[in-house]
């Protein structure tokens, strides 16, 4: 099994030592490395991968705003020196958080994590009557029945309901796929 994946990292020495970890598993291809967040957004929409290695803290910005911008669904390994974005990551159904720094071993582990197959309950079990929207850093919960309508509006989505309006930093197009289920 190989793996296509990029690694988007501002620091040469962490992004060499992730290229020699794919190298040495023998299971990942590194299509790129990108060191700013405008790189990887476009060196993204270029090349559809099935992972991303991610760190958080870049020149620029944060590494999440990266898969706030891409219109796909990867596996999303982040590598940080900084424990306090493990909520963040929580948030964006990571599939692993790699502390820096860390060992070849724990690489693999999150290799695994990466290449397994999640059980998904049947679909008859999931009835989902409500919605997580993320604004102001919190995570807000609001019930389907209390939105009256979604307005897209450039690189936000305004979310108008019958008690608030809530404004929501992401696309919605972008919105969509992370709240639809893939089956759907």
């Amino acid at each position: 099994m190989s793996l296509s994946c990029i690694i988007i990292e501002d620091l040469p020495v962490a992004a060499e030592y992730l290229k020699r970890c794919c190298e040495k598993s023998g299971m990942i291809e590194v299509v790129a490395h990108c060191v700013t967040i405008k790189d990887a957004i476009n060196s993204l929409r270029k090349n559809k991968v099935d992972l991303i290695f991610l760190d958080v803290e870049m020149p620029e910005g944060r590494g999440f705003d990266v898969l706030d911008k891409i219109e796909y669904s990867s596996k999303v390994i982040l590598t940080t020196s900084k424990t306090e974005y493990a909520y963040s990551a929580f948030e964006y159904n990571v599939t692993d958080f790699l502390k820096k720094p860390f060992t070849y071993e724990r690489f693999m582990e999150a290799i695994k994590k990466a290449t397994a197959t999640p059980i998904e309950p049947p679909k008859e079990d999931i009835e989902e009557d409500h919605v997580f929207i993320k604004s102001d850093g919190q995570l807000i919960r609001l019930k389907n029945d209390d939105i009256l309508y979604i307005e897209s509006m450039g690189d936000y989505v305004r979310f108008v309901g019958q008690e608030k309006n809530i404004l929501s930093l992401i696309q919605l197009k972008t919105w969509k796929q992370k709240s639809i289920p893939a089956s759907s």
